[in-house]
């Protein structure tokens, strides 16, 4: 096991840290959404929107 950096040193030289990004908005994020059927990446949880199935007209095709 290598020893650890003084705290000082640490700091000022910091690791370089790659967070994950959406590919549809760009932003940083923790988790992706993709399609089922298609594996398609639709967007991130800053992007993507979570509604109420009830709520949802299209949801009710037969209502037409």
């Amino acid at each position: 096991m290598r020893p650890l950096k003084p705290l000082k040193d640490y700091m000022l030289d910091p690791p370089d840290v790659i967070y994950p990004r959406c590919p549809v908005c760009g932003d940083e994020c923790e988790k992706v959404y993709r399609l089922e059927k298609t594996a398609e990446i639709i967007g991130c949880d800053n992007c993507v929107l979570e509604y109420d199935a009830n709520d949802i007209p299209e949801c009710y095709p037969e209502k037409g």
